[in-house]
């Protein structure tokens, strides 16, 4: 049995709940946050037409900050379609990811004697990442994450060059890269309606030109901080055999090589929610004269043109001589079913009643449909046995071999099952 039939059954008199099916999410984005950071330092301290000997440091790094969260969209209705994203626990990811190339130049021109090359070159990676619960929303606690990374420090290392024999550059340097990033998320935007977390759930439109199908597309958008620092601590000198060393300097180097601060949109994530439709059915129905005694039935389709199972709920309001059988639909997506409608007058005069459709389809839930006949007494007079008058071949007396009220009920339900067998 239907889980929506059980609880008709059950619960009778209460507004049914429906959902679509739920649609998985993957919210991710890569931001290339420190994409192609050149840096370099001149010559320190002074280039070498003023100083016999300078020093120049460069940096080249690229990164990227890469999030990632899964969610559910769930679609119910049928006081209006609502939906509602829950995000999967533990299925955020944020990670921040460094590649730098860090070197060092240098130049000379002591007594007419002048040349530059590199001193160093270093290629370093640094990585970090964090899990945490979607979604990071306006409104929920958990807002924000953060990641840094930071390589280990390099002690002070020498590098000495020959500039003529006797006479040497020698420079020392401590130094560190350093990284950090944060995510703040802000809200979920599907079409013009915005999620927060104290906004939760949003009211959709029902789709006009394709009602069996709910088309979505969802933006994630959130505030994004991310630095990238480098510390150099270097220190120069020159030898020279005659006069000595001459310290020509040490100093510390603070390097901001990057700095983002800015909201960012993620890419757009399109889905799609079934949604059961039912076809445009009778506007109304006439069942013309029938004769007291006898019985007149009507063939009612029902036809899911829709994504999703459609299920439907029929009644009579109005008179009595109306019935309906069966009372519940279930037509799957692309097929029929029906019922049987029987008009049975009781009296000689005109009846009216309103078939009722209640159904999951969230365009159309209440269909009333008119219903009408006009019960009547056939007047011919009849004969017992014998005795009817030849001009006659028959009679409107149904007390002779006629099908009886329940034979005709009988027949009415095995043409409605016979048809929901074909549908089915």
């Amino acid at each position: 049995m239907s889980r929506l039939l059980f609880l008709a059954l059950a619960l009778p008199g209460v507004a049914l709940a429906y959902e679509s099916e739920p649609q998985d999410l993957l919210f991710s984005d890569a931001y290339d946050v420190f994409s192609s950071v050149e840096w370099d330092s001149g010559w320190l301290p002074y280039d070498c037409n003023s100083s016999p000997a300078a020093v120049k440091f460069y940096v080249d790094s690229r990164g990227a900050a890469y999030t990632e969260m899964e969610g559910t969209s769930h679609l119910t209705w049928p006081e209006a379609l609502t939906q509602r994203i829950e995000g999967i626990p533990g299925s955020g990811w944020f990670a921040l990811h460094t590649d730098l190339v860090i070197g060092a130049d240098y130049c000379y021109d002591v007594w007419g004697y002048a040349g530059m090359g590199t001193l160093w070159s270093e290629e370093l990676n640094m990585s970090e990442d964090v899990t945490f619960d979607p979604f990071l929303l306006a409104g929920n606690p958990l807002r924000t994450v953060e990641v840094a990374t930071r390589a280990e420090d390099y002690p002070p290392f020498e590098y000495s060059y020959a500039v003529v024999p006797g006479v040497e550059i020698v420079m020392s340097m401590t130094w560190f890269p350093q990284a950090r990033a944060a995510l703040t998320g802000k809200r979920i935007e599907t079409g013009d309606a915005l999620i927060t977390q104290e906004n939760a759930e949003i009211l959709l439109d029902v789709p006009e030109e394709n009602p069996g199908l709910l088309q979505l597309a969802s933006v994630y958008y959130a505030d994004i901080d991310a630095a990238l620092d480098l510390v150099l601590q270097p220190g120069l000198s020159l030898h020279i055999p005659v006069a000595g060393t001459l310290n020509i300097g040490s100093f510390d180097i603070p390097i901001e090589l990057a700095a983002v601060s800015e909201e960012r949109a993620f890419p757009v994530v399109e889905y799609e929610h079934p949604l059961p439709s039912l076809e445009n059915m009778i506007e109304g129905y006439d069942f013309g004269e029938v004769e007291l005694g006898n019985l007149s039935n009507a063939f009612v389709d029902f036809s899911n043109i829709g994504f999703m199972d459609l299920e439907a709920w029929v009644s009579i309001e109005g008179s009595d001589a109306f019935t309906v059988y069966p009372e519940y639909v279930h037509a799957t997506r692309g097929n029929i079913d029906g019922v049987v409608v029987t008009y049975a007058p009781e009296d000689a005069d005109v009846q009216s009643a309103m078939l009722v459709v209640e159904s999951n389809d969230p365009m159309r839930p209440r269909i009333e449909i008119p219903l009408g006949g006009n019960g009547f007494v056939d007047d011919t007079p009849c004969y017992g046995e014998g005795e009817q008058d030849a001009s006659l071949s028959s009679c409107g007396c149904s007390a002779g071999g006629g099908a009886s009220g329940l034979g005709w009920i009988l027949l009415a339900g095995i043409g409605a099952l016979v048809r929901r067998r074909r549908a089915l």
